[in-house]
């Protein structure tokens, strides 16, 4: 299929989605929304005490 183990520590790209969705009767989009999921949780715990602190701004409403 192409993939290594030295692929293992690499995100899903497009190409690798691809190759995955192929090779396990799978759609693609699912490799990468597996990966999307990863980057937003580690994202999350990187920056999880700056995200906290932020005050969402408020839109006045239109009358």
């Amino acid at each position: 299929m192409g993939i290594t183990k030295n692929n293992c520590t690499r995100p899903v790209t497009g190409e690798i989605a691809l190759l995955l969705g192929r090779y396990l009767s799978q759609t693609p989009q699912f490799w990468i929304n597996l990966q999307t999921n990863y980057d937003m949780q580690t994202a999350e715990e990187k920056i999880g005490r700056e995200l906290k602190a932020i005050k969402p701004y408020k839109l006045a409403h239109a009358v």
